[in-house]
C-alpha cells in the first residue's frame, strides 16, 4: 500500500493543488468514491482510480484502495500520512480495516470515507504504517 501511495504522488499532485486543504480533499474523495467489498483482495493503483474518475466520475474500491488514494493526495501537498490497520474482533489476529491518518498542526486526524464523518472506530489493536 505504501509503495502504491508514493508512486501516485506525482500523478495526483495537480488535483491536490486544486483542492489544497485536507478538508476539501476529504469532501472530494467522499464525492468520487463508491465502496465495494472485494471477494478477492486487490489493490488499485492511483492511476487506475484517476482513470476511473475521468471516465465514470467515480472510482470503486474498498478501504485499502481509498486509503491509498487519500495518502497520495495528502502526501503530494507535503502532509505526514500513515495507514492505520485495525483488528475489529477480539482475540482475532487479523486486521480487517484500514484508514488514513494525516498530521495537521501537530495532531493526527482520521480520514475514512468508508464511514460517515466523525465515526469513532472501535478496535482491539492497530498496526501503523508510515507512508
Amino acid at each position: 500500500m505504501r509503495d502504491l501511495a508514493n508512486q501516485g504522488i506525482n500523478l495526483i499532485k495537480p488535483l491536490a493543488n486544486r483542492l489544497r486543504t485536507p478538508a476539501s480533499i476529504d469532501a472530494y474523495v467522499r464525492s468520487v468514491f463508491r465502496y465495494e467489498s472485494e471477494p478477492v483482495e486487490t489493490l488499485c493503483t492511483v492511476q487506475f482510480m484517476v482513470d476511473s474518475i475521468s471516465k465514470y466520475g467515480y472510482f470503486v474500491g474498498d478501504c485499502d484502495d481509498v486509503s491509498i488514494f487519500l495518502a497520495s493526495l495528502l502526501k503530494s501537498l507535503g502532509y505526514r500520512v500513515k495507514f492505520v490497520a485495525i483488528a475489529t474482533k477480539r482475540n482475532d489476529p487479523n486486521f480487517y480495516h484500514v484508514f488514513t491518518d494525516v498530521m495537521i498542526s501537530g495532531q493526527w486526524f482520521r480520514f475514512d470515507p468508508t464511514v460517515s464523518s466523525g465515526t469513532t472506530h472501535i478496535y482491539y489493536k492497530e498496526m501503523i504504517v508510515n507512508v
